[in-house]
């Protein structure tokens, strides 16, 4: 059996978790999870058992999967694991969510991420990162073409990150999944994102969440005038985002030509009964639409939980919601059944 570099057992001491995971990068161990703070010492973390670790990953070709999240890394252990990642080209999939990483880290991912051409899903959930850290993301972007899949939600990025990642968008041809959930954003980068994907027809990205920011009806609007154009996006999140009836109208107006998006978030918007009422000829006309959920703001907290909706019933349906005297979460469906929510309270039709 391979055995691990004294020097590497040195460095990390009496920790115990490390030391069985040094022992299982020797042994050529794929998925590896280090969650929840194996790398503090005493005073935090420790930066000669980070460097080992590192060291271990640098040469290592058979780990494809690595989760470090809630470790609260800092930017000077990511900047440490960075280095490693422009040597090991291995790893497929790298959770770093939860670990304080700010615009300093990113820098080294993004450095990394420049010459690494293996990744393919970076998750940086509920971290520190700002607009200079998303800039520098972005030109990583622009020539990086493995990552598949890019986590920014919850972090403080704010209209010009989202500028910056708007415009690795218009160039990039291989990111699939993008979430920028909660990242700080208004009307100016939902527009810069309907830009992007107006822009570069050879787009991959099929998911875009934008959901619990702030783009208003302008920003929906911009992001409805991409969707009568783009045929590559399957999966759109615009919940929590202040949108009104304005914003739904010229939403539903772009799902009557859209061919290609399957679900549609639009929770916890300020969409009325009237709002909800635009959404009826485009269920009617789109053909791809799989799912639309809605929040319709009416006169209490009632909520009613359509599970089992097929493509006879959508518009009975929403025409019911139309005409109810309570608040609606409608779950519209074509062309395939939803599963039933196992604590939905069933209702008549």
């Amino acid at each position: 059996m391979p055995m691990v570099p004294r020097l590497w057992r040195r460095e990390v001491g009496t920790n115990v978790v490390l030391s069985k995971t040094l022992q299982q990068l020797a042994d050529g161990t794929g998925c590896i999870s280090l969650s929840d703070q194996p790398f503090s010492g005493a005073t935090g973390v420790d930066a000669a058992v980070v460097n080992a670790f590192a060291k271990a990953m640098e040469g290592n070709d058979s780990l494809t999967s690595l989760q470090l999240d809630r470790n609260q890394l800092g930017d000077a252990a990511a900047v440490t694991l960075a280095a490693a990642l422009q040597m090991n080209h291995s790893l497929k999939s790298l959770d770093l969510d939860f670990n304080k990483i700010g615009d300093f880290g990113m820098c080294g991912i993004a450095g990394a991420l420049k010459v690494n051409d293996g990744l393919h899903q970076l998750e940086m959930h509920s971290n520190r990162v700002g607009s200079h850290g998303a800039e520098r993301l972005s030109d990583a972007l622009q020539v990086n073409s493995s990552l598949r899949t890019l986590s920014l939600h919850g972090n403080p990025i704010g209209n010009r990150g989202a500028f910056a990642i708007a415009d690795a968008l218009s160039v990039n041809c291989s990111l699939q999944i993008l979430s920028l959930h909660s990242c700080c954003l208004s009307c100016p980068a939902a527009s810069r994102m309907g830009w992007a994907l107006e822009t570069n027809t050879n787009s991959a990205l099929r998911e875009l969440s934008l959901g619990q920011n702030l783009i208003g009806n302008t920003g929906a609007g911009r992001i409805a005038q991409m969707l009568k154009s783009n045929s590559k996006l399957k999966e759109l999140h615009l919940q929590s985002n202040n949108i009104g009836d304005v914003g739904a109208l010229l939403i539903a107006r772009a799902l009557e030509t859209n061919e290609s998006l399957c679900e549609l978030w639009l929770m916890d918007n300020s969409i009325s009964k009237e709002g909800l009422h635009r959404f009826t000829n485009a269920v009617k006309k789109n053909t791809s639409l799989m799912r639309l959920s809605i929040t319709a703001v009416v006169s209490c907290n009632e909520v009613i939980d359509e599970d089992y909706i097929g493509p006879s019933t959508v518009q009975r349906r929403v025409m019911r919601a139309l005409t109810s005297s309570t608040s609606s979460w409608v779950l519209l469906a074509q062309n395939r059944w939803l599963r039933p929510s196992r604590n939905a309270r069933h209702c008549s039709a």
